[in-house]
């Protein structure tokens, strides 16, 4: 609050602190790639160290992007720190989670397509690290994608930041709708999890499974709302109507997985 009522416009102090902030990450790379030059010049090749300050210039905007556009999302640090922590595996764990269901409950799928699972692996680099190997997360293309990726969160980021209301600084989300969706994702990955968990008490039940989802996906909810609340007052009209609108999401996901409703496994030849 005390640098908005100096006389800079938000462009300029968002600007600002960015750049500063990516400054901060990437001089130590720099400094590291300029001391492998000078004092390991025969164990390491200026082509193998160029590509290594590359992709860890790449890999670090990509997560400074990130944590720039949750800051953005949220209203206070430790909302913040949650929001980042959900970004770097919200898209894996999403992807897998289907992926999963699909090929336990659809009889004849095999996988989902191979450019999903290519951004399953690779939307995260320590992901693509631990399952490609440090081969290709150096290479030229992956390099340039996390660069352009970690930029367009940061405008996505300064987007928001425009839009918000210096007055809800404080709050645990900026805008509702964000709120909103997190909490769907939040609740999504509890209901899956809780799904199989019961299951797991009797194999191939889709009673047990159907029971775990309900009540993962009430624990999840009351949890999320509470943290994003900071207080247990959460029911109320808007909560209800949330969750609703969210069990209308749960039954079409639960519709097209675990029953097939569109009849998948019924045309699989003989």
């Amino acid at each position: 609050l005390p640098l908005h009522a100096q006389p800079y416009s938000r462009s300029r102090l968002f600007n600002s602190h960015v750049l500063t902030g990516w400054l901060m990450c990437i001089i130590p790379v720099v400094l590291t790639a300029l001391l492998y030059l000078v004092f390991m010049k025969d164990i390491y090749t200026f082509s193998a160290v160029m590509k290594w300050l590359a992709s860890s210039i790449g890999i670090i905007t990509f997560f400074y992007g990130m944590y720039i556009l949750a800051g953005s999302l949220s209203g206070n640090y430790a909302m913040h720190l949650l929001l980042s922590g959900l970004f770097f595996i919200i898209v894996p764990a999403l992807l897998l989670i289907v992926s999963t269901y699909c090929e336990s409950y659809i009889e004849g799928f095999v996988s989902l397509p191979d450019r999903v699972n290519d951004v399953m692996r690779c939307f995260n680099p320590l992901i693509m690290m631990i399952t490609e190997g440090e081969e290709n997360i150096v290479s030229a293309g992956t390099t340039l994608t996390y660069l352009i990726m970690g930029l367009v969160f940061i405008a996505a980021g300064g987007a928001a930041y425009k839009l918000a209301k210096l007055e809800k600084v404080g709050d645990s989300m900026i805008f509702r709708t964000v709120e909103e969706i997190i909490t769907y994702l939040v609740v999504f990955v509890g209901m899956t999890v809780f799904g199989f968990f019961f299951q797991s008490f009797k194999d191939n039940s889709k009673a047990f499974l159907i029971i775990g989802m309900v009540v993962g996906t009430l624990i999840t909810f009351f949890i999320t709302k509470v943290v994003i609340a900071r207080s247990v007052k959460i029911f109320n009209i808007r909560n209800l109507k949330s969750l609703c609108i969210y069990a209308v999401i749960a039954a079409v996901f639960t519709a097209f997985t675990v029953f097939d409703i569109t009849g998948i496994s019924r045309r699989l030849p003989d």
